[in-house]
């Protein structure tokens, strides 16, 4: 899990332009008035669509409440979600959480009732997702779209599992090829207020958005937020042991120091010490410079090889191992953390360097 440190400038521009864009989309979709400002180049191409909400949901959802649900920090988001159940609808606040505890019951073993009642939360959803339309949001030819968004943010790994590279690319001429998807840490087609949210679109692979994490429905404190929980060394490190289950004899093995059940919890959901598992080579060449450097290896490097050259021991880390050593650099190269730990582990690093 990469921490994605919401207080860098970067991000926070980035939330400064989404939210701008945004708000103009969603406000002029439901109500077909746009910001009259002349630079926007949202309004002029958004047009109000048919909704069916209700005029008491129209007249909570003004721009500023919109500007609000958009920019909303991760912590804050349930608290959004509840003020607007119980403010704009006819739901109780009981039924919304109902509705929550509901939909983690296996849908053959859900009771009538049961059933009526998440039918109703959906029905509302789908009416939402009209005016808060993340398929808008993905198109390519739109002014303002997911590409735009994931170029500003320049997450080139997946944040969940710093292990496939999610680029963002373009070519010369403006032809949109690649970008990272986004994950809902809330799910829209349930949580659909929140489909535009900037602290709810997570930059990650299709493999952990779609194959794994899917549409479940996480909460802050019981699951990791890449955006507001930073974990380190203390709370999990990658490890390995010898295995004669996997073709290589080596297994790859996650560790919990501190015990962290919410930690825990979350790697399990993302199940990254399985998908690791899938890349032991990776593993074994750090153990193959353990067996052939009886000295460490970053020092062998620096007095031979790169011998004379102007070069710092993050650059010769980087040359050496394919990968950045501090952690604000992690989402730049996959396997970063894994191959740390690793390092560490094999006493070919130390803290030192």
């Amino acid at each position: 899990m990469i921490y994605l440190y919401p207080e860098n400038l970067v991000v926070q521009q980035a939330i400064k332009m989404h939210a701008n864009n945004i708000v103009c989309l969603v406000y002029k979709r439901l109500t077909g008035i746009g910001c009259n400002d002349s630079s926007c180049k949202v309004c002029p191409e958004t047009r109000k669509v048919k909704h069916e909400l209700s005029v008491r949901i129209q007249r909570y959802l003004t721009r500023e409440r919109i500007d609000e649900i958009i920019r909303a920090k991760p912590d804050f988001l349930w608290n959004v979600l509840e003020r607007f159940y119980l403010s704009a609808t006819h739901f109780r606040l009981s039924e919304f959480n109902d509705y929550i505890n509901f939909l983690s019951i296996k849908e053959s073993d859900r009771t009538i009732p049961q059933k009526r009642l998440i039918s109703r939360f959906k029905k509302l959803n789908i009416k939402l997702l009209k005016v808060f339309s993340y398929s808008t949001f993905i198109k390519k030819e739109k002014k303002y779209n997911a590409y735009i968004l994931s170029s500003k943010l320049d997450k080139n790994t997946c944040t969940y599992c710093n292990r496939n590279y999610t680029n963002t690319v373009v070519s010369e001429n403006g032809e949109k090829i690649i970008r990272p998807q986004f994950d809902h840490w809330y799910p829209k087609k349930k949580l659909s207020l929140l489909a535009l949210s900037f602290y709810n679109l997570i930059p990650s692979c299709s493999t952990c958005n779609t194959s794994i994490k899917g549409d479940q429905i996480f909460k802050i404190g019981v699951y990791i937020h890449p955006y507001l929980d930073k974990i380190n060394n203390k709370d999990f490190k990658f490890s390995y042991r010898y295995s004669s289950k996997t073709k290589s004899g080596f297994a790859i093995k996650l560790l919990y120091p501190n015990n962290d059940h919410v930690v825990r919890r979350t790697m399990r959901s993302y199940k990254i010490e399985e998908v690791y598992n899938a890349h032991t080579e990776e593993l074994k060449e750090l153990l193959k410079i353990k067996q052939a450097y009886s000295e460490r290896y970053l020092s062998i490097l620096s007095s031979n090889t790169y011998n004379g050259l102007n070069i710092s021991q993050e650059e010769l880390y980087r040359l050496a191992f394919g990968v950045y050593y501090d952690e604000k650099d992690f989402s730049k190269r996959p396997f970063s953390k894994m191959k740390k730990d690793i390092l560490k582990e094999l006493n070919i690093i130390n803290e030192g360097e």
